[in-house]
This record gives C-alpha cells, sequence and structure tokens, in this order.
C-alpha cells in the first residue's frame, strides 16, 4: 500500500504530492518469540495454570479417598507411590504433570498425530481434570 503526503512546498502557494515509504500494516501488540501473540500467551498461562492446580486438587482428592477407603488409585505406579510414601507420590504427580505441561506449551506449534492443535488438546485436559475434581468432591463429601 503506497501513502501519498501532501505539502506545501517551501516558496510556493500550491500544494505538491510526494510519494512516501510502503507501509505495511500490522498488529498493534508485537508478537513473542514463536509467533505467539500476547493474548493468546495469558490464555495459554491461566490454562496451564488451572490445569496444575487441578492436578493438586485431584492429588489431595485422591490422597483423602484412599485413606479413607473409598477408592484406589488406578496408575499402579502412583499406587505404589502412595502406598511407599504420600510426599512422594505428590511430588511425582506434580513434576510429571509440570514436565507434560511444558512440553505441551513448547509445541504450541505444532500438530500432534491427531491434527488438533495443543491448545485444544490443553482445553481437553483441562476438562478432564475439572470433572475428575468435581466427582472426587462428590465423593469426599460422601465421607
Amino acid at each position: 500500500m503506497n501513502v501519498t503526503t501532501y505539502r506545501l512546498t517551501s516558496g510556493h502557494s500550491d500544494i505538491t504530492r510526494e510519494p512516501t515509504a510502503r507501509v505495511t500494516p500490522g498488529p498493534v501488540a508485537t508478537a513473542l518469540p514463536g509467533g505467539v501473540q500476547p493474548w493468546q500467551d495469558i490464555r495459554l498461562l491461566f490454562l496451564v495454570l488451572g490445569i496444575a492446580s487441578l492436578s493438586a486438587l485431584d492429588a489431595a482428592f485422591t490422597l483423602v479417598l484412599v485413606g479413607a477407603g473409598v477408592a484406589y488409585e488406578l496408575n499402579p505406579l502412583m499406587q505404589v507411590l502412595i502406598e511407599h510414601d504420600a510426599r512422594l507420590f505428590v511430588a511425582v504427580k506434580s513434576v510429571m504433570t509440570c514436565v507434560g505441561l511444558m512440553l505441551l506449551v513448547v509445541a504450541t506449534k505444532h500438530r500432534c498425530r491427531l491434527s488438533l492443535r495443543v491448545p485444544m488438546l490443553l482445553k481437553g485436559i483441562f476438562a478432564g481434570y475439572a470433572i475428575l475434581v468435581v466427582y472426587e468432591i462428590f465423593l469426599v463429601s460422601g465421607i
């Protein structure tokens, strides 16, 4: 797009036309590294923080429910950790969740095998955790 400016030339009363440099329109906010726009980055941050928080709630409710004998851990590795040391269970679950989330955040610009974009996958993980935590709240309220 060529932009034309008009100015009065010195000593003349008439207006002359002078073309200026080419201007390319762009977004108001500059993109972050990787081409992620700032508003997308904030949404992604809140989504990841929400998943990490729901994972921590899931760990706490799992310990309460397993301790009360109402439920058991389906993951055999995590079941061994719960029986051995509850703090180790929470630490391993937190590290595994955070490492997985970091890998997914790095892969936000790539497609996974099922042709889903990673943010959509993160929304699905968030929804799954939310449903699980609501179910665990229901179970804990019955104890």
